[in-house]
């Protein structure tokens, strides 16, 4: 299988990451003042941040938090976008037109803006998190499947079954449903990376975890400040995000490349 490299290497993430509470060395939120800002060694093996706190525990746990904060963003996106542009594209009339206004409607503001501006009406939060970049990328899934959906439904076994008096709702999740999971699939996997990016970002400005819980942006957040002193606070979730972010483009690219193929 040709995604392997990437998805073997998310996959690698996630479970690392969710079995952090195993893994970890230390507790992630444990104070240690005098041993501040130690270099990488065998007491820690990525050092300690500004508070005497294990680097490389903060970066697990810290890795549930973004990506079950991502995961469920894209998930919830999933979900309500696939369901809206099946109903949308298969019903036509003024129900696709009012599900493409309200999609172009949300698209027309700068994703990361309108998360922003939702995160702070509601509120730091993770529910407010999850509930903000769904949001923003149930519109990319409904233009999806609704394009999609809109080519399904015109295909011989969907009329087929039209004409032999078969039920809307039979022939919409029974027959165009299926068809319509791989590309939401890959779909699914290329906007993981852009909620963990958008996750990080609010997180870095204080909507996300709230301190003391790590997340990967609000690590980044707090070493901003002591760079000169340990660069490596910053650079270790920064490699963590890139990597992430880049097994998930890598994965969605191959998965397209196969359906194609």
């Amino acid at each position: 299988m040709k995604a392997r490299m990437g998805l073997l290497l998310l996959a690698g993430i996630s479970i690392v990451s969710i079995f952090a509470p195993a893994l970890a060395p230390q507790d992630p939120l444990t104070l240690n003042v005098p041993a501040r800002f130690q270099p990488p060694g065998a007491g820690h093996w990525l050092g300690t941040d500004e508070f005497g706190r294990d680097v490389l525990s903060r970066l697990l746990y810290g890795g549930r938090v973004s990506l079950l904060v991502a995961g469920s963003a894209v998930m919830v996106a999933a979900i309500v976008g696939t369901a809206c542009g099946l109903v949308a594209g298969f019903s036509g009339g003024w129900l696709d037109h009012l599900a493409l206004l309200a999609a172009d409607v949300i698209l027309a503001f700068p994703g990361i803006l309108l998360a922003l501006l939702l995160v702070a009406l509601a509120g730091p939060s993770l529910a407010a998190l999850v509930v903000s970049i769904s949001i923003i990328y149930t519109p990319i899934f409904l233009r999806l499947v609704r394009n999609l959906t809109l080519h399904l439904r015109e295909a011989d076994f969907v009329l087929a079954c039209r004409l032999l008096g078969v039920r809307r709702r039979i022939v919409l999740f029974g027959e165009i449903f299926p068809n319509v999971i791989a590309p939401v699939a890959a779909q699914a996997v290329t906007c993981f990376g852009w909620a963990l990016i958008a996750e990080t970002a609010l997180s870095f400005l204080g909507l996300g975890a709230q301190p003391p819980a790590p997340s990967w942006g609000s690590m980044l957040a707090s070493a901003r400040d002591y760079l000169d002193f340990s660069a490596s606070n910053a650079i270790v979730p920064a490699c963590a995000i890139f990597l992430t972010v880049w097994a998930a483009n890598r994965t969605a690219q191959d998965l397209q490349k196969e359906r194609v193929e």
